[in-house]
């Protein structure tokens, strides 16, 4: 039984990133006036009321590219609290470039709600909000006036209804708080608040230095210390002479400018404000001096503005700052005053505690909360205060990265941060290796979480330059809804890029965020659609087993700075990029090159592609490196052939080389070629940054097409060990010989995946196998098993040793469970898993282990006639999620919403019409508002039925196995799930030779879908392989049965370099089936390694397959799982 039930509503809420709308504008026209024409005439597909009447215009907020115009939905006059309707206009040509909304369109969804009943005066409800608050002291010069109550409705979605209600806005003092608070009308109760006062740290996190930034920076010496706000020698040779701009004379002397007002209006702090005075207007203190905090604050917060006026962007003026408005270590943003406050940094030694006013990053902290609520008032959802604090930190960072040659400039904070933890200071970092949604913390920290975001853009900025990345950064804040998430600001800079920049960094902002996990990975063949910049390479983190240096050849026997050798002979024809190379050169600053024209070094390292010198590359660890055999005389570079082996290779060893102009510390580095045209990189040790000032990756002779791996972002440890490889995908069927099918796909290890569906009874069972693909370390796995209305059915935890598999059905693995529910599987180490379940005669389903997102994707759902589809969702948190599921037709049309509040570790399940109420087929959108994770089963009400996983959009899409003929048909469905107009899907079919059978292409409408057989579609019959390509990222699934019994499905996915396959069984009883294609640029020799289950080799095949050629075959005779390399 579902424990939950659908609230009778609908929600519109579209991300999307859009082409021009073509609209007759006029160039008279208000921004406001085009947004409301443009929503009349496309209220049908975004599913709003026509006549417009119950939206009300609220600003709009104007970028350097383009206009955000804001609606709020209101009922009998009332606003509906946490509605939107954001409409992005571009300046240029007026045309709409982006749509977002969350508007409840059905009229039931108000059915039993009286919006003319408010029990409460507007005086009680004032009293109740203080007293809820505890308020016991307001702000000075506030009172809490009826013009600050407003009545609304609010969705209380605990309860599934709506409610009157207050929202009142309170400035308190203690509490400390901007508050904006949610009464009920009739209750009394407190149903939301918010403090959208912006905090520095609780007592636990905080940012930036002093002076310029602060003295630890700016003198290179971690071990500065406070030692109780002392004017020692140490510190005060730190401070420098700065021209003070902006100074208004009408003040007579105080620190009152164009930017910021230090006398701090309507701030009364713990200590006076506007202590600084000077007639001649020079400000000569100490540190110990309370007035040197003031200059501080002015100087700082004015250079940042004026900075940041010179990208174009408008600031505030004369904003209120105190710079001792607290003796805690702590500082803010208050949106009530619009100020900013700092303490004097008092938490534990007080030897120990820097003036936060003395630290540049805090300031600048701070002044990015107000500058990101200047742009885009209101933010309040949880993943929008963690894009608060991450852009805080990143400007702090950006605006002082160069100082003293970097030093510590990802650091927040080494100064301030000494109040918490002197010999550990650095409350958060730029350069945290976190990504999403792995690494964040419901409900959590935003200071931590915000490090997602931070680090993501701070990638941006080592890539694009400080520049780009702060120019598209901040356009990018006028484009957010007032709830933003991680996808919707990644989707915003892409399109402030191609807003200022025409597109031209989109590649790369993608790349970017691919790796974090805020946007799904996608990717593209560039020589046939040139949309992207990558070359076909796949890329993993591969054992690390260092060649030792031993009998092998020096290459230049002396010092070295900036040496290039003569041609080397690598001894075997390498495969690179559609060729083959015999001869290389290297370069003494970590790469090497096959451009034998190239007669001159290079050690300024660039991001990839470039135009510029060198190319034809391999870049190992591009930086400026010496050789110098004086301090350590086996420092060289050198080579060794290993011809007898299989495969052949060529390692290229830096050995103890060291940076240009420092006295170490020495590291190596090596790069191996493998005659299958493979590469791999290893790092034995590496220098005190890391990799955060080199370049990795490969490039090809042109310098418009290159892999790159990272650049002067420190990602790479010692022991670590990449390798570049030939791309390819694969599939596996396996059935029963008579009814029984199931087909399966490539899965990535995690160490925290789920199984959204198990069946175990007399009816139907459950087979679940695990594998550890590692070939060194124990796999410590724990199962849990939860019923679908979140109970705890069981739970054991498991040894799996390197190489081995462990398996068996659900009862046997966790002992004595039946039932249905759902898998949680819990790892030390990365593995990978699957998923049967069959009724024992006729039906099966399979999956592999799937993570987890905000956003999932089916590409198709059959609801007619004998079809049915059966759709679940798991929520794997400790806490209730609130989903939206959106059913659309092939027109785009919206066919349905529903809106489910998922208890705490809880599913919801049932077929189509029972979730929606609706009969049909179409494709299926479902956003959360935490990581949840989704499968779904189409069957026929008789024998086929297919479990099918959620879809990931991509630029190119691979279909790895298809069969049209008398025998099998296949059905491929194409979505267009992002864009707002038409786009072009490219649908090739190839064969296994590699050779083109069809080629068309197809317009799709925006949300539509393109579904058909593979011969409706391409007009062809016969087995092969599908690709789909575009210029924007599609979704795609495929179906083939047998007419009658047998069915599989799988969605469209991208390449990898190395694939396991969990499973495989071929006997009497059962048999595997397995496809494999070649991305790559050469005919390549595949192996499939067959595995038992107790971790040895049973055998291995190896198959030629030609350049987008595919081999498929049955598998060899047993059971075990499969490795594909």
């Amino acid at each position: 039984m579902d424990v939950v039930k659908p609230l009778s509503l609908t929600v519109t809420a579209l991300l999307v990133l859009s082409l021009v709308v073509a609209i007759d504008t006029g160039s008279s026209k208000s921004p406001e006036h085009i947004a409301r024409e443009y929503l009349a005439k496309n209220c049908n597909s975004l599913n709003i009321d026509c006549d417009l009447a119950d939206i009300n215009y609220v600003r709009t907020i104007e970028g350097k590219a383009a206009y955000n115009v804001e609606f709020v939905q209101v009922k009998g006059g009332l606003e509906i609290f946490g509605t939107y309707i954001n409409v992005i206009i571009s300046k240029e040509d007026s045309s709409v470039q982006w749509t977002k909304l969350k508007y409840f369109s059905d009229e039931e969804v108000f059915r039993g709600v009286d919006i003319e009943k408010f029990s409460l005066s507007i005086q009680e409800v004032k009293d109740v909000a203080v007293r809820k608050l505890d308020v016991k002291e307001f702000r000075d010069g506030y009172q809490l006036k009826d013009e600050y109550v407003k009545k609304i409705l609010y969705l209380d979605e605990k309860n599934k209804r709506f409610r009157t209600a207050y929202m009142i806005d309170i400035a308190a003092r203690e509490p400390l708080g901007y508050f904006r608070v949610i009464v009920d009308a009739n209750s009394g109760e407190m149903l939301e608040k918010f403090n959208i006062m912006r905090f520095q740290t609780a007592y636990t996190s905080g940012s930036g230095y002093v002076f310029l930034p602060d003295p630890v920076t700016s003198s290179g010496n971690p071990n500065l210390r406070d030692q109780g706000d002392a004017d020692l020698p140490s510190l005060n040779n730190q401070r420098i002479l700065e021209n003070l701009k902006y100074i208004d004379p009408t003040y007579n002397g105080k620190l009152v400018g164009l930017y910021v007002d230090l006398c701090a209006p309507g701030m009364d702090g713990y200590l006076p404000a506007c202590q600084a005075l000077s007639s001649n207007y020079q400000y000569t203190f100490t540190r110990s001096d309370d007035r040197f905090e003031e200059v501080m604050v002015y100087y700082h917060v004015s250079r940042t503005a004026e900075y940041i006026q010179q990208l174009g962007y408008p600031t505030r003026k004369y904003i209120p700052a105190h710079a001792h408005y607290m003796a805690g270590a702590n500082a803010f943003y208050d949106p009530y005053t619009g100020g900013i406050g700092f303490g004097d940094g008092l938490y534990g030694d007080p030897q120990n505690a820097p003036d936060f006013a003395e630290d540049a990053r805090v300031i600048v902290h701070e002044y990015g909360h107000l500058m990101l609520d200047y742009q885009r008032p209101w933010i309040l959802s949880e993943q929008g205060n963690a894009i608060h604090e991450g852009f805080a930190d990143y400007l702090a960072a950006s605006m002082y990265a160069d100082v003293n040659n970097g030093f510590m400039r990802e650091c927040v904070s080494p100064w301030a941060g000494q109040a918490f933890d002197p010999n550990n200071p650095c409350f958060r970092t730029t350069i945290e290796l976190l990504t999403y949604p792995d690494d964040y913390r419901p409900g959590g920290d935003p200071h931590y979480n915000g490090m997602i975001w931070s680090s993501a853009l701070w990638e941006l900025w080592n890539i694009l330059g400080k520049k780009v990345t702060d120019d598209i950064v901040l356009e990018s804040h006028y484009y957010l809804s007032n709830s933003p998430t991680f996808i919707e600001a990644a989707q915003a800079i892409i399109l402030a890029d191609r807003n200022l920049y025409g597109g031209a960094h989109e590649d790369i902002i993608r790349d970017v965020f691919e790796r974090k996990g805020i946007l799904t990975p996608s990717a593209t063949i560039p020589e046939k659609l040139g949309s992207r910049v990558a070359l076909r390479y796949a890329t993993y983190y591969d054992i690390y087993e260092w060649h030792h240096i031993g009998e092998a050849e020096r290459i230049f026997s002396r010092g070295c700075d900036d040496c290039l050798s003569d041609l080397i002979y690598i001894g075997f024809p390498f495969p690179f990029k559609g060729g083959y190379k015999e001869y290389l050169k290297i370069d003494v600053n970590g790469y090497i090159t096959f451009n034998q024209s190239q007669t001159s070094s290079y050690y300024v390292n660039t991001p990839l592609p470039s135009s510029s010198l060198p190319n034809d590359a391999i870049y190992v660890f591009w930086d400026d490196h010496v050789i110098d055999p004086r301090d350590s005389p086996a420092s060289d570079v050198y080579i060794k052939r290993y011809l007898n082996e299989i495969p052949k290779k060529f390692v290229i060893t830096w050995y103890r080389v060291r940076k240009y102009c420092t006295s170490g510390p020495y590291y190596s580095f090596q790069l191996i070629l493998y005659e299958t045209g493979d590469i791999k990189m290893q790092y034995e040790s590496l220098p005190l940054e890391g990799s955060g000032s080199a370049t990795i990756g490969i490039e090809d002779n042109t310098g418009q097409y290159a892999k790159l791996f990272s650049y002067n972002y420190p990602i790479i440890e010692n022991g670590a060990a990449i390798r570049f490889v030939t791309p390819i995908v694969s599939m596996l069927n396996f059935d029963d010989y008579n009814k029984r099918m199931g087909s399966i796909t490539m899965m990535m290890p995690a160490r925290v995946f789920y199984f959204p569906h198990f069946h175990q009874d007399s009816s139907w069972r459950t087979y679940i196998s695990l594998v550890n693909p590692s070939s060194t370390n124990t796999a410590t796995v724990t199962l849990e098993a939860y019923s679908n209305n979140g109970r705890l059915l069981g739970r054991n935890t498991l040894n799996i040793d390197s190489g081995k598999k462990l398996s068996g059905f659900v009862n046997q693995l966790i002992s004595g469970i039946t039932g249905t529910g759902w898998i949680k599987v819990l790892s030390n180490i990365p593995i990978v898993g699957l998923l049967n379940f069959d009724d024992y005669r006729y039906r099966m389903g399979s999956m592999s282990g799937l993570t987890s997102s905000t956003e999932i994707i089916f590409s198709d759902y059959e609801h007619i006639g004998n079809w049915r589809t059966y759709l679940y969702i798991v929520n794997p948190n400790q806490y209730s999620v609130r989903v939206r599921i959106v059913a659309y037709g092939d027109a785009g049309n919206i066919q349905a919403e529903r809106m489910y509040i998922v208890s705490p570790l809880s599913k919801l399940g049932g077929f189509i019409p029972n979730l929606l109420g609706i009969i049909g087929s179409g494709w299926i959108y479902i956003t959360s508002d935490a990581p949840i994770t989704a499968g779904m089963n189409i069957d026929d009400s008789a024998n086929r039925m297919a479990s099918v996983e959620p879809s990931t959009p991509s630029k190119i899409l691979i279909l790895p196995h298809f069969h049209q003929d008398s025998n099998w048909r296949t059905k491929i469905c194409i979505v267009n799930t992002i864009n707002l107009f038409n786009t072009a899907a490219e649908v090739s079919a190839y064969s296994s030779s590699g050779s083109l059978i069809a080629n068309r292409i197809y317009p799709i409408s925006p949300k539509g879908r393109l579904c058909g057989t593979i011969e409706s579609l391409l007009g062809i019959s016969g087995t092969g392989y599908i690709v789909i390509q575009a210029s924007d990222p599609l979704a795609a699934v495929l179906f083939f049965d047998d007419y009658r019994d047998r069915m599989g499905g799988f969605p469209a996915f991208t390449w990898s370099g190395k694939i396991y396959i969990s499973h495989f069984h071929t006997d009497s009883t059962w048999r595997s089936y397995i496809a494999v294609t070649n991305f790559g640029y050469q005919i390549k020799t595949i192996t499939i390694n067959y595995i038992s289950d107790s971790g040895s080799i049973i055998s291995k095949e190896t198959m030629t397959v030609n350049v987008l050629g595919r081999a498929a075959k049955f598998t060899i005779t047993g059971k075990g799982w499969v490795i594909i390399n």
